[in-house]
């Protein structure tokens, strides 16, 4: 159409398009020309009237779509949050999983590697749509999604103290992540398959549970722990249990990791408290989403 033909993001798009092209080097020609033909596609048909509605406005621009897809602003973070929390059966939502699993590609291959739109997705639950993605049955889905679960997380291992509210408000989420039940009801549920679904999948779901069980190991000296590992552990540790006891292919040493786990789970161990929570949380998130702020900053990261 005439809107989409003089879109201000066109001639910006072929800048775009050599970055995400980049990483397809060396692979096979058609796997190389079905990822830019895709995301050709994609710009001329962003999913403008599937973000509306996910995100409750009236309409949706197409050139404002192509903005949140190709060159989104910080505050654009929310849609991608939103996108991989929905459920979409492929039988009665199917053009909201194909929105879904596009702007996942995107997020994937460009998004994840800009610092500033990384950590606002975070802010915005980012760790936990990702878990959410981890339930797909999708394989690619659920390899990329674990891939970025662990990218994400890995800053956040070291235990050190918040340095501010917006890092306290970071290991908060790192908190709703590690303690969900569905991640360790998925994780589960991927070591429990007689082979690996995608490449590493068993080291993967395995590294994560185990740094999962690290981080939320109670802190000498800190507040008195304030819950037990959630009830979808004892699925997580009857499919480690097949991993440890040779059932699945494994390496030696990841074997050993897998041993190590479920002695630390036997007794269903306490674990910390929430980084943040109550008046400090409501507050920090006061503030964090704060419109003006956020216009702010969208402005500042433009610029960059």
């Amino acid at each position: 159409t005439p809107v989409q033909a003089v879109s201000r993001w066109r001639q910006p798009l072929e800048a775009v398009m050599k970055r995400i092209l980049k990483d397809y080097q060396g692979t096979e020609p058609q796997v190389r020309d079905g990822m830019e033909s895709g995301m050709r596609r994609l710009f001329e048909k962003p999913y403008e009237g599937e973000i509306a509605a996910m995100m409750g406005w009236k309409a949706l621009a197409v050139e404002d779509a192509q903005r949140i897809v190709f060159f989104p602003r910080m505050s654009d973070m929310e849609v991608y949050v939103k996108a991989f929390q929905l459920d979409t059966p492929e039988a009665t939502k199917r053009k909201e999983q194909l929105m879904k699993f596009k702007l996942l590609s995107v997020f994937y291959t460009l998004h994840r590697h800009d610092g500033g739109l990384a950590e606002r997705f975070m802010h915005f639950g980012g760790l936990l749509s990702l878990v959410s993605l981890l339930g797909e049955e999708n394989r690619v889905i659920q390899s990329q999604a674990i891939e970025l679960l662990h990218d994400f997380l890995a800053p956040h291992m070291a235990m050190q103290p918040a340095s501010s509210g917006r890092q306290a408000h970071l290991q908060h989420h790192v908190f709703l992540c590690l303690s969900s039940g569905k991640l360790w009801q998925y994780c589960g549920l991927i070591l429990s398959e007689p082979g690996e679904v995608f490449p590493k999948s068993y080291s993967s779901s395995i590294q994560l549970l185990a740094a999962a069980i690290g981080w939320l190991r109670p802190q000498t000296g800190h507040e008195v722990a304030e819950a037990t590992v959630p009830p979808e552990v004892k699925g997580a540790m009857t499919a480690l249990q097949r991993c440890a006891k040779g059932s699945t292919p494994l390496a030696p040493e990841m074997r050993q990791v897998a041993e190590e786990l479920l002695e630390e789970l036997a007794d269903l161990p306490t674990i910390r408290s929430d980084p943040m929570s109550g008046e400090a949380l409501k507050k920090c998130q006061s503030n964090l989403f704060d419109p003006a702020m956020q216009k702010r900053e969208d402005a500042a990261h433009a610029w960059q």
